[in-house]
């Protein structure tokens, strides 16, 4: 992960069965939030998820960091639907 593990992560906020924001403040670089929403449709259950970066100021370097968190989405939101479904 391009977040190393033993960084602290705070549950920023819940809406119970509705949604749930993780925050990791990142020294340096801001703080990022994880939004997930649970959506239903057709029967099913939905996780929609996003990723953003809270600072005053962008820079070149934030973009290469967002493109290492992003990478590993898919493979973090696996881990999420196997505890899930546990």
């Amino acid at each position: 992960m391009f977040i190393r593990k033993d960084v602290e992560t705070e549950l920023a906020e819940v809406i119970e069965n509705a949604s749930y924001c993780d925050r990791i403040d990142v020294p340096g670089m801001g703080s990022l939030l994880f939004d997930h929403i649970i959506l239903q449709e057709n029967g099913k259950t939905y996780i929609q998820h996003s990723v953003r970066l809270e600072k005053d100021i962008f820079t070149e370097e934030d973009l290469g960091f967002l493109n290492g968190v992003f990478a590993d989405i898919p493979g973090e939101m696996l881990k999420t639907k196997r505890e899930v479904e546990r």
